[in-house]
Order: C-alpha cells, then structure tokens, then sequence
C-alpha cells in the first residue's frame, strides 16, 4: 500500500509538471546586452499565438509576451523570425550530441533524449530571477550570456569530450566566469537534485513537424496544484491510515 501511495502522487506530480502541449513562439536575437558569443543566446523568445509557452518575466522581458532563453542542443538549428510550435517538457525532444550530464557523471538512460539537468535548471533560474550565480556573474550582461550559454552547453552534456565541437569545450574551460557558474551551481544542484525552480524544455518544431533548437523556458507550478497534490495525497494517507486500524482491531 505504501508503493501505491508514492506511486500515486508521483503520477499526479507528473501530470501537473512534466510534458504540456502548448503553442508558438517567434525567436529573434537576444534583447540589447544579451547578445552573447559563439552563436548561442540569449535569444528573444516572443508568444506567435495564444498558448502558454511560460512565463513572461526576466531580463528584458516586457512582462505581457516574451522572455530571454538560451538553447540545450549543439546539432539542432533555429532562425532568427522564425516561427515555431512548441512543447512544454522535462526534456529535449533529441538527445543533442550527448546526453551525458557531467554534473552526475553518467549518461541518460534514453538515448533519444536528454532529460533537464539541475544544474541547468539553477543557472537559468539565476538568470531569469537577475541572480548572482553564487556571485560568479559577470557585470556585464554579455558576457554573462556569453558565459551562461557556454555552462549550459557543458551542463547539457553538449561539449563532452571526444565530441568537443567547433572548440567550444575549449571555449567553456578558457572562461572563468563560466566555469564558476557551473562549478557552483553543480554544488547546490548535487544537494537538491530534484529542485528545477520551474525550469522547464521548451521543445520546438518547424511548421513540417521536423526538429528545431529545444530551448528553455519556466513554468512555475501554481500554489493551487500544490495545495490539491497536498490534499489529495493526505487522503489517500488517511485512506491508509484507516484501513490499517480496522485491520488492526
């Protein structure tokens, strides 16, 4: 009974936070200040059409229908105007060029995809709340995108060695601030690694269906969903609990 308890409120926690559908964004070039290197982000990630696609909030957002994201995948592409549909995820709908996690050692169990990383998670969280990243963050705001975009590829596995690509993982470890972005928030990520800070993929696909860049988005779980998770797993508890005492009698 107790396995059925935990099964069940991992299912409801699973509903309310893994996989959502949700519509289209418009990507275009990171907001003035947040144009980072290496032709990764920021970028600037614009609701095309009515759907939840996160929330609006962070840096250079305007608050009503965009926000600043950074991308997960080395071998996946996006242009600036275009238009993608897009899924709300845990995970990226391919895996990239690995899915090995260097903040765990390992690599993901499906080959197919890359499950999020905490890691990633904190790093992004710290980005969109205009943390301090353990106060690592370079003042100025591109380099601090040129940096974040760098541990977040290190993070997702992307510039694992042998694969190392265009130099990249060159480019990550010749950048202190990068490097103690990811340093620290593998430290605080490796003692809670189940806390994603609503961190979420923002999966994303062409108008044929074919694969784009997945990118980051949050998605907060309202305190409504966590107070019926609450409720309704103390009912079952309770229904446990009784059933216990009549066995008992």
């Amino acid at each position: 009974m107790k396995r059925f308890i935990g099964l069940t409120t991992v299912a409801i926690v699973a509903a309310l936070a893994g996989t959502a559908a949700a519509d289209s964004v418009t990507v275009t070039q990171g907001a003035t200040g947040y144009q980072g290197g290496n032709g990764g982000g920021a970028f600037t990630a614009t609701q095309a059409s009515a759907g939840f696609v996160g929330t609006f909030s962070g840096p250079a957002s305007n608050g009503t229908s965009n926000f600043q994201t950074f991308c997960l995948q080395l071998n996946e592409n996006l242009s600036f105007g275009g238009t993608y549909n897009t899924v709300i995820s845990t995970y990226t709908v391919a895996a990239g060029v690995t899915n090995f996690d260097p903040a765990s050692g390992a690599f993901g169990s499906n080959p197919s995809q890359d499950a999020l990383g905490a890691t990633t998670a904190l790093m992004y969280s710290q980005f969109r709340t205009f943390g301090n990243f353990g106060g690592f963050a370079p003042a100025d705001t591109t380099d601090l995108a040129t940096a974040l975009q760098l541990a977040i590829w290190y993070s997702e596995g992307e510039l694992s060695s042998p694969a190392n690509p265009n130099g990249l993982n060159n480019a990550f470890a010749a950048n202190t601030a990068a490097v103690n972005m990811f340093n620290w928030a593998m430290g605080v990520a490796n003692a809670n690694p189940t806390e994603f800070y609503g961190v979420r993929v923002l999966q994303m696909f062409n108008a044929d269906g074919s694969n784009a860049q997945d990118v980051l988005t949050i998605v907060p779980l309202p305190p409504a969903a966590y107070a019926g998770i609450g409720t309704l797993a103390g009912v079952i508890g309770m229904g446990y609990i009784r059933r216990r005492r009549l066995a008992n009698a």
